[in-house]
């Protein structure tokens, strides 16, 4: 019975690999070249904003660390606070930096 069922597990595995597949295979003329730039450009755009969007947060998570760390002299949690506030500056920073190196 176990046996079976793997086969069967092995079977689903496959089949959504193949839909999955098939599913991205998609072609483009070059007459959809420059609504496919848009589409990508839009895609882009929203990645960078949530990059943007999560680095904020880091950035404010680590003042909610830093800030009572330096109330109770507490190296260790300045020290997490002040990693979580360099990772989101550079979390925030990046879409310009990447517009800058391209």
């Amino acid at each position: 019975m176990k046996k079976k069922q793997n086969i069967r597990r092995i079977l689903q595995i496959l089949m959504v690999t193949a839909v999955m597949a098939a599913a991205l295979c998609i072609t483009a003329s070059a007459e959809d070249a420059s609504g496919l730039g848009a589409k990508m450009n839009t895609i882009y755009q929203l990645v960078m904003s949530v990059v943007q969007g999560i680095g904020l947060i880091l950035i404010a998570f680590g003042l909610m660390d830093f800030g009572p760390g330096i109330s109770q002299h507490d190296s260790a949690q300045q020290l997490q606070g002040l990693k979580k506030m360099g990772g989101g500056a550079a979390m925030l920073l990046g879409p310009q930096i990447i517009q800058l190196l391209s």
